[in-house]
């Protein structure tokens, strides 16, 4: 049976500028295997080995991540103070672009969805190369299906690159199903003992044969069938076990070596799932095999959330060496480096780094009051630099020694305070950092923002959304960029909390304002301008009486220069465009759009924008023509 083969280009995505992409790719190639032989003995361990599966994966992947908002935090200054940046990134921020960061670790479900999805595709590339390249014996009686398999995997493999990823999805679960068919053709019972069986009918087999391990290593997509391992079970020195679920699909390998745990690996090389550990806890303690000390064991029981203790192997419950309750109302259970905080319906995992810096693995989105009692119970103990963007995004900041969030308590240094009553508040997590700045009505946070402390004097927004339509927000915001000198690092923040940087009178202003202005430009009663709100989008209408006749789109985009006007839409009529031109001088905004260069031109020695007609009769009257414009200078 032919694989039914689907091609296709990926839609079109947004495009964010990601300044560590090294992360991303780094994330990318472990999952495509590029981990070091834990043995001399043995075999590399799996990788996806074809170069064009490879690019295919990291193209595909990487433009996922650059065209979702969801996988990536704006780039902020909290991030700039305690990570490199590149120069291409520095030079972007000066020209008030916008950037943004893939975080190392990240546990929002979109980008759980999105390793869960690289593991499964890389996992079905690395399976369909094992069985496309393996050598077959023309005496085994299961000679023809393998044939079978291996053609269909060649067939998939040839054609990967032309696939989205949803078509390689739906590829991969046409290749499970045809493996899942040919599982149970391929064990005979002598090839493997059961050595621990389960109640819910899992069991623990020991694999005794060379055909044992080739069936393991289909399913699970890992080297340990095709020839790599047959020598060291032939040996005896080695021995292989497999933990089954109740349908007999294998769900994680255990190898011992000379009579001590040596390695234990999920599918595709990925570490064991937390939820098998239970299991296998009980298996390990049962045969009383103590960890190996030469290789990766130990950090591969901690990624499955066991623990060796010397005599048992358990989770954090049984070999916790303290456990206190936080002031939060957590328990907080320590084993050496790491910790594991619950108690309220939710976990978290911990670990402190080399530098002595704490980092959250698991359960931060939900679990943040939490950690910062944990942080306030330690002194001298600080969140690393992701965790701490993290807590800023959501309003936690660092007061006498404390934790305290901003929907609790507002920072108690007031930075300003407005004529009605409303107050710029500021709050700091540390030397180095940026200013945490929380706008404040009567007690309660309805904007929280990061100054940042570059030469451009950015500001970013932060977890807390402003309210929508708020004049009093909006007017005294305005005051406070202009006093202070901020620009707007993420602009498209400006149509949120509603105001615009006039170029004019070199200040913020509300949109209302704005538009008042620019109605005195226009200098007739008959057409006036009006504001409309699309997203980051601010729509100036035009309107002859009663009548639209145009619509100027402006785009925010940062920097010293924050706005640009990208889109006019207008009927034909010349009266209309003639309209457009009224606007365009009375807004004063710079436009880079195409289509708009080919209508308008900026007159630079009249310093007005001109119809292209208009423009063109004024170059012929000069005896040395400038050349065209279309920014303000």
């Amino acid at each position: 049976m032919k694989p039914k083969l689907r091609f296709g280009r990926e839609p079109e995505l947004p495009h964010f500028d990601i300044v560590n992409r090294e992360t991303l790719t780094r994330l990318i190639e472990r999952a495509l295997g590029d981990k070091p032989v834990l043995d001399a003995d043995s075999e590399e361990l799996p990788a996806v080995r074809r170069p064009s599966a490879r690019k295919w994966v990291n193209k595909r992947f990487g433009k996922a991540v650059q065209g979702d908002a969801e996988l990536l935090w704006p780039f902020t200054p909290t991030l700039a103070a305690t990570h490199p940046v590149p120069e291409w990134a520095l030079r972007k921020l000066d020209r008030g672009g916008e950037l943004w960061w893939f975080p190392e670790h990240d546990d929002r479900p979109a980008r759980r969805a999105f390793e869960a999805r690289l593991a499964r595709l890389a996992g079905w590339l690395i399976a369909l190369e094992q069985v496309a390249d393996a050598a077959i014996d023309g005496s085994d009686p299961l000679f023809k299906r393998k044939e079978e398999d291996a053609a269909f995997a060649r067939r998939q493999l040839d054609h990967v690159g032309k696939q989205t990823l949803d078509q390689a999805e739906a590829a991969a679960g046409e290749w499970d199903a045809r493996l899942s068919k040919r599982l149970a053709e391929r064990e005979p019972g002598g090839d493997v003992a059961a050595v621990q069986v389960f109640g819910n009918g899992w069991a623990v087999l020991r694999m005794k044969t060379a055909r044992a391990l080739d069936r393991e290593s289909d399913f699970m997509g890992n080297c340990i069938g095709r020839g790599g391992y047959d020598k060291l079970l032939d040996a005896g020195t080695d021995h292989f076990f497999s933990l089954r679920d109740a349908a007999n699909r294998p769900h994680a390998t255990l190898q011992f070596k000379r009579g001590r745990l040596f390695a234990m690996r999920g599918r595709a090389n990925h570490s064991v799932a937390i939820g098998y550990g239970p299991l296998i806890a009980a298996f390990l303690n049962a045969v009383g095999k103590s960890p190996d000390g030469t290789s990766t064991i130990k950090s591969e029981l901690t990624e499955a959330g066991l623990f060796w203790d010397g005599k048992r192997y358990g989770g954090f419950d049984a070999l916790a060496t303290s456990t206190r309750k936080l002031a939060s109302g957590a328990w907080l259970k320590q084993l050496d480096r790491n910790f594991r905080i619950e108690g309220w319906g939710g976990r978290i995992e911990a670990y402190w780094n080399p530098d002595g810096t704490l980092h959250v693995t698991q359960g931060l989105k939900t679990g943040l009051r939490h950690v910062t009692a944990l942080l306030d119970s330690f002194d001298g103990i600080s969140p690393d630099g992701e965790m701490t963007e993290a807590m800023l995004r959501q309003g936690w900041y660092r007061e006498r020694g404390r934790h305290h969030c901003v929907a609790d308590r507002l920072p108690s240094e007031r930075r300003e305070v407005f004529a009605d009553g409303d107050a710029i508040h500021e709050g700091r997590l540390g030397d180095g950092l940026p200013r945490l700045l929380v706008y404040g009505r009567r007690g309660q946070a309805l904007a929280l923002f990061a100054a940042g402390r570059d030469a451009s004097h950015r500001l970013y927004a932060l977890g807390l959304k402003p309210q929508d339509g708020d004049a009093a927000l909006s007017a005294n915001l305005a005051r406070f960029l202009t006093r202070e000198g901020l620009f707007l690092a993420d602009a498209g923040l400006a149509a949120k909390i509603g105001v615009m940087w006039s170029r004019a009178e070199k200040a913020w202003l509300t949109i209302g304002d704005f538009v008042e202005r620019v109605n005195r430009r226009v200098m007739t009663d008959d057409l006036r301008v009006h504001a409309l709100i699309e997203g980051r989008i601010i729509r100036f209408r035009l309107r002859w009486y009663s009548h639209v006749v145009a619509d100027i789109a402006v785009e925010p985009v940062g920097g010293m220069s924050p706005f640009h006007v990208v889109a006019a839409v207008e009927p034909t009529a010349e009266a209309n465009r003639r309209a457009i031109l009224i606007g365009l001088n009375a807004l004063g905004l710079p436009t880079f759009h195409e289509r708009l260069a080919e209508d308008f031109a900026f007159n630079r020695a009249a310093r007005v924008y001109q119809s292209s007609r208009e423009y063109a009769a004024w170059l012929r009257s000069q005896t040395a023509a400038p050349t065209p414009e279309t920014e303000f200078a």
